[in-house]
């Protein structure tokens, strides 16, 4: 039997209104072994809520009533099943989720072509890799990166829930001295934010650097124009490798806070791009 609570990787406590819950009960968001769980208040026990063992960390929607996840495309599964195992790296083909946290029930948004094919012999690879979904902040929206088999390029693809359709806004290099894989998206007041390496561009002269690579957040219009980017200082010890957002509570002001190697983390201001504060 899984001891989920020593495995168990914990998402979010939030607050949903479900018909048969009090207002005030909650649903927990539970990443285990790859697989999403729910509980709520008076449960005995998680209750498992996907079984495809290949489930990426779930965004919970603003008003905490869904929750959007990535999860291995069958054809990925299926070659999971013929070869028993996949080697090297780089991104799977992958599907869309949306799931309602009052129920469990799971809504495919984004999915495969039907003549979608990975790793069968003598059949060239056909299939879509998509990053983590991000939501907007109104909630009426979804965002994510994918790419096609042997792409140069991947798209950023907003999702709009009411209508049911896609739109691409965006394309974007992959990262670069790296395996191919999604870029990862933050939605912000401010626009999308996109965290990637990218070429160094020179504060003062604006050249592009062909040898030098950093970490780059680009924060996009919400019909994919750039509005700027961020690259935050660099040197061969101390590094910026990871973000998030925050917002402060006296102004509601939108901060992307970079964490660097080092321990050490600085504050940009998302409205403007503009170094705000280093510690």
């Amino acid at each position: 039997m899984k001891r989920w609570w020593w495995v168990v990787t914990l998402l979010m406590l939030v607050t949903v209104s479900a018909a048969r819950a009090q207002p005030d009960a909650g649903t927990l968001v539970l990443l285990i072994d790859s697989d999403i769980y729910l509980w709520n208040e008076g449960d005995a026990a998680p209750v498992q809520v996907t079984d495809s063992g290949w489930s990426q960390i779930p965004a919970i929607s603003p008003d905490g009533k869904q929750v959007a996840y990535s999860t291995a495309a069958q054809v990925t599964l299926d070659a999971l099943e013929r070869t028993g195992g996949f080697g090297g790296g780089g991104g799977l083909p992958s599907d869309i989720y949306v799931m309602e946290l009052a129920n469990g029930t799971a809504t495919l948004v984004a999915g495969q072509a039907a003549d979608a094919s990975f790793m069968l012999e003598g059949v060239p690879d056909k299939g879509v890799t998509r990053g983590n979904p991000v939501w907007s902040p109104d909630g009426t929206q979804l965002a994510w990166a994918e790419y096609d088999v042997m792409d140069e390029q991947q798209r950023v693809v907003v999702y709009d829930l009411t209508s049911g359709t896609a739109e691409t806004i965006t394309t974007l290099p992959f990262p670069a001295m790296s395996i191919p894989n999604p870029v990862r998206l933050m939605w912000t007041r401010s626009g999308l934010v996109a965290q990637t390496m990218a070429a160094y561009v020179d504060p003062q002269s604006f050249d592009v650097s062909s040898e030098i690579f950093v970490m780059t957040y680009f924060v996009l219009e919400a019909d994919g124009s750039q509005r700027y980017f961020i690259q935050p200082e660099a040197t061969a010890e101390r590094f910026a490798f990871d973000a998030l957002v925050a917002v402060r509570r006296s102004d509601g002001r939108e901060f992307l806070i970079v964490a660097y190697n080092t321990g050490a983390w600085a504050a940009y201001d998302l409205e403007s791009g503009a170094l705000d504060f280093i510690p």
